[in-house]
């Protein structure tokens, strides 16, 4: 189920000069990370913080899921600082903070139907919430 990226983007340069998997980027960029999804739609929605980290597996994963749905999806939350995770009482350890979950929303497909879809992929963990849902690259599997 896993499609490539059809094109050479920025993060693949900066992934292969670093030699890293995960990498932080000045909040102030902007670029394609892959054929649908841009840097900006991962940068933390606080205005205190200066970076933004990414794990590029994630964004593979993510991209591989967007060909197969054939249809946008919007970005609802992905990257937090510490700061604004505490200010939006996410979870102490939560992999928004490492760079490495997606909170999704699709307009054609109901969260329901699209939490469905995302068992079909590597996601590690995947959540459902009533308007969206978060598909994460942790580690380990997690449910909810």
């Amino acid at each position: 189920m896993k499609k490539e990226l059809k094109n050479e983007t920025k993060l693949k340069e900066l992934l292969n000069e670093s030699g890293l998997n995960l990498i932080a980027v000045k909040k102030e960029l902007d670029f394609r990370l892959s054929e649908n999804f841009s840097l900006n739609e991962f940068k933390c929605r606080c205005n205190q913080c200066r970076i933004v980290v990414i794990n590029v597996d994630h964004i593979v994963k993510l991209q591989a899921f967007r060909y197969a749905i054939g249809a946008p999806l919007h970005v609802a939350s992905a990257y937090r600082c510490e700061h604004h995770n505490k200010n939006i009482r996410g979870a102490k350890n939560s992999q928004h903070m490492f760079g490495t979950a997606t909170d999704l929303v699709c307009r054609t497909m109901s969260p329901k139907e699209l939490h469905a879809r995302a068992e079909d992929f590597d996601f590690d963990g995947i959540g459902l919430y009533s308007s969206f849902i978060h598909v994460d690259s942790r580690g380990y599997r997690a449910r909810w």
